[in-house]
């Protein structure tokens, strides 16, 4: 748990953008630990502007151990951003930072991203746990971001949120 003083908890974590070759990511990064942790997360997250203490509360129980990371996406992505590129920001992200090896937590596209950098630059992670994610698109998984798409466009956030 992160440190508490008069019965409050005491925020750490820093939020931060590194410049990389082709844009800028934020993160996020707490914790005082010796190891590192990475954590990648889904799709529909949307920044760190006003959530930094509830994510550092929500992992404070790895913050002894950890230097925790949690790293966005590439605030200007190309076009046809893939995750490979995503891999790709995100390791040199993590050699700006100085993170050269890393305990992995991925959630949905993180989990992909998470498994393109094991594949990709496996001197970096030491390990992975995945969370709701896949490691291949297929029929369903199509068919379901289809329908996502098209529920975004309607603007219906609640039928979104009760669909995902």
């Amino acid at each position: 748990m992160p440190p508490f003083s008069g019965g409050k908890a005491v925020f750490m974590a820093a939020i931060g953008k590194v410049k990389i070759k082709n844009g800028e990511i934020e993160y996020i990064k707490f914790g005082k630990g010796e190891k590192n942790l990475v954590i990648l997360p889904g799709l529909s997250y949307d920044g760190f502007s006003d959530k930094a203490r509830a994510i550092e509360l929500s992992y404070a129980v790895f913050s002894e151990d950890y230097t925790v990371y949690v790293i966005d996406r590439n605030l200007t992505p190309s076009k046809n951003y893939t995750v490979l590129d995503i891999a790709s920001d995100t390791a040199e992200a993590l050699d700006i930072l100085g993170v050269s090896r890393a305990d992995f937590f991925g959630a949905s596209l993180g989990g992909m991203v998470s498994l393109c950098l094991a594949i990709n630059y496996p001197k970096k992670v030491n390990k992975l746990v995945l969370g709701s994610t896949l490691s291949r698109e297929h029929e369903t998984f199509k068919n379901v971001l289809k329908a996502w798409k098209e529920i975004a466009k309607s603007g219906d956030i609640s039928a979104l949120i009760n669909d995902i």
